[in-house]
């Protein structure tokens, strides 16, 4: 009995750690930062009316003011928040180009090269359909052209897993 006892709490315990090891891969799979979320193309389609209640909830949501930053030195620009820092110094001093850029900060705190690009894929694509345009309500809005507004501010403001990415995927287990 002793020894047979000894074989089954030993694939009891390799069983465990395989399950542990499998979780842990999977919920790191379905973790995702905003960057690695693959574009979902839309089962039917919108109506302007819905395109601008989205853009207005996105709005609402990271409370986004009409205010933008633009940055010569970059060519970044971008709405601040709401009675954030940036917006009063930008209405104080009547100058759009104050304090750092804030996409700038963000790309160079990721680590992976594979997001760092697909951010600056996403920061072309929002500046190519919203750069200088006055008003951008009146614009005819496509849902690619609202999802990518989306993924831009989430990334911005609320998403700061892409730059904690871990740098080593292996799972190392302790031996007791």
């Amino acid at each position: 009995m002793g020894k047979e006892w000894v074989v089954e709490c030993i694939e009891l315990f390799n069983l465990y750690i395989s399950l542990k090891t499998k979780y842990l891969l999977i919920n790191k799979m379905t973790n995702k930062n905003v960057l690695e979320e693959a574009y979902k193309e839309p089962e039917r389609p919108y109506s302007q009316n819905e395109l601008k209640a989205m853009r207005t909830q996105l709005y609402n949501q990271y409370r986004l003011s009409k205010v933008e930053a633009q940055h010569n030195h970059c060519g970044h620009f971008y709405k601040v928040r709401k009675n954030g820092r940036k917006e009063k110094e930008i209405l104080e001093n009547n100058n759009s180009d104050t304090g750092n850029c804030s996409i700038c900060w963000k790309l160079n705190k990721i680590k992976d090269n594979y997001c760092r690009e697909i951010a600056k894929d996403i920061i072309y694509d929002h500046s190519k359909f919203f750069y200088n345009v006055d008003n951008v309500d009146s614009k005819f809005l496509t849902y690619y052209m609202v999802n990518t507004e989306m993924t831009y501010y989430k990334w911005l403001y609320e998403d700061t897993r892409n730059f904690q990415k871990e740098k080593n995927t292996e799972i190392v287990h302790d031996k007791k």
